[in-house]
This record gives structure tokens, C-alpha cells and sequence, in this order.
């Protein structure tokens, strides 16, 4: 997708369970989408991309519902790992 407004109709029509989303995108920005989307699919993993890295910006993405950030420098180190991770939590039996 191009920009937060297709995103959030992308998951609304495929219900999907992970959304990766570039903070770099156009007319709805990520952010917005990723509240938007977290208030009506709160199950829904989000995580961010980001040109650059800042303590600032990390706190931006956590507080807009983002489960996780990875630099766009870091995603082929970071995302297998993060991957593992939301798999491991969504197929846990704590989870519905």
C-alpha cells in the first residue's frame, strides 16, 4: 500500500493479524493509521519503520500503540527476531 489510508482499508477488508508500516508514507501518516487501525482491530500488531532513529521518535511510535520500531538501517538484522516473536505470542495459548 502507499499511504495510511490504504493500509487501513487493507486490514479492515483482509483482517489481517500484522501490519508493517513506513512512517514515510503519504496522505494518512502511519501514525494516524496505526491508532486508528489499533482502535478498531486491538489484536492487530503493528510495526513501524523509520528513516532514522531517535529516542524521541521511539517513544512517538510506542505511544501511538506500535508493538515495535525498527530503524529502516536495522530491518533485515531485526525483523526475523521480531518476527519470531510476535509469532511465538500470537500462537500462545494465554492469547484468544
Amino acid at each position: 500500500v502507499e499511504d495510511g489510508q490504504q493500509a487501513i482499508e487493507a486490514v479492515s477488508v483482509l483482517h489481517r493479524e500484522l501490519l508493517i508500516i513506513d512512517l514515510g508514507i503519504g496522505s494518512i501518516d502511519a501514525l494516524t493509521a496505526t491508532s486508528l487501525l489499533l482502535h478498531q482491530f486491538p489484536s492487530l500488531v503493528v510495526l513501524l519503520l523509520a528513516d532514522r532513529d531517535t529516542p524521541r521518535l521511539r517513544t512517538i511510535c510506542q505511544n501511538s500503540g506500535a508493538r515495535y520500531f525498527i530503524p529502516k538501517a536495522r530491518f533485515v538484522e531485526d525483523l526475523p527476531r521480531i518476527l519470531v516473536e510476535i509469532k511465538n505470542s500470537l500462537g500462545s495459548p494465554t492469547q484468544s
